[in-house]
């Protein structure tokens, strides 16, 4: 699709969103972050639409878990279904005003209150049921993380010390260390990081994007956070076990390395240069350790 071809259908989805509101076009923000989905944000997010980049993009999913979600007193701001289409063209919301938490600097205070409420919604939403909905195992998640390590690719940033340690540590040490801690599939959020979660000026969270989830490995909502303080206290808030750390602590090993190729595929180069550069300090924190743990012993 070339540029001009992009142009008309950003015009005509606009267009749907400025019909069904009432928004002026000055209200309607393009959020174009996503590989699955265009989303427009109406008056500050008192309404959302989505419109599918390809066409195997579904609405389904999410419209289920909303429903499931409104059922458990979650405690957080979520969306509510507003206007469906039964081609897939458009899903519409009521939305969850606030800002994004990528675009906030959080204090000591702050940083708690909005890590115990993740927490705190994430043990509501794991101990919930919702049937016909996404499913992900272990096994399945361990053969995609295998086919993400492009040697290869790796090569346009790592040295060939630091692959070998990536290769190690996909095909090896993270899938049988994870197999040992077993695997417990929950009902999950599935893409819980800064851009799907929303604070509102109350202080209060609002949780987002719910296109992905279903049941899935306990760990993976905790997996989205860049700052390390929000996991641990998140981890806190939920009432993790030792089981639980681990299997974060072991899939933080490879957290950003399984994305590489999926963002490379997908052209989001500035992701990419903040993958490779978190991926660097953890490879270098591991051999720090070893060398810690090699001169205690």
């Amino acid at each position: 699709m070339n540029t001009t071809e992009l142009a008309e259908i950003i015009e005509q989805e606009k267009a749907l969103v400025t019909k069904f509101t009432g928004a002026r076009l000055e209200q309607i923000e393009l959020v174009d972050e996503s590989w699955h989905v265009r989303a427009y944000i109406v008056d500050g997010g008192k309404k959302v639409f989505k419109f599918p980049k390809k066409p195997e993009t579904r609405f389904e999913n999410e419209i289920k878990v909303l429903e499931c979600l409104n059922t458990i007193n979650a405690d957080v701001n979520l969306q509510k279904v507003g206007w469906t289409n039964e081609n897939n063209a458009y899903i519409g919301f009521y939305g969850v005003e606030g800002t994004r938490l990528d675009k906030i600097t959080l204090n000591d205070e702050s940083m708690y209150s909005v890590s115990t409420q993740l927490g705190a919604f994430l043990k509501k939403m794991h101990g919930a049921e919702c049937k016909d909905v996404y499913k992900s195992t272990l096994k399945w998640e361990i053969a995609e993380w295998q086919k993400s390590c492009d040697v290869e690719l790796f090569k346009n940033w790592f040295t060939d010390t630091e692959i070998s340690q990536i290769e190690y540590l996909i095909k090896d040490y993270v899938p049988k260390t994870l197999e040992r801690l077993g695997e417990k599939l929950v009902f999950s959020h599935g893409d819980l990081w800064e851009q799907n979660i929303i604070v509102d000026d109350s202080g209060k969270v609002g949780v987002i994007d719910f296109n992905t989830s279903g049941y899935m490995e306990e760990a993976i909502d905790f997996m989205g956070m860049n700052e390390q303080g929000i996991t641990a206290i998140m981890l806190d808030a939920y009432g993790a076990d030792k089981t639980l750390r681990e299997k974060v602590k072991t899939r933080m090993l490879i957290e950003y390395v399984t994305n590489i190729k999926i963002n490379y595929e997908a052209g989001n180069h500035e992701k990419i240069k903040t993958f490779v550069n978190i991926a660097k300090k953890r490879l270098k924190n591991m051999e720090v350790n070893n060398e810690k743990n090699s001169i205690n012993r």
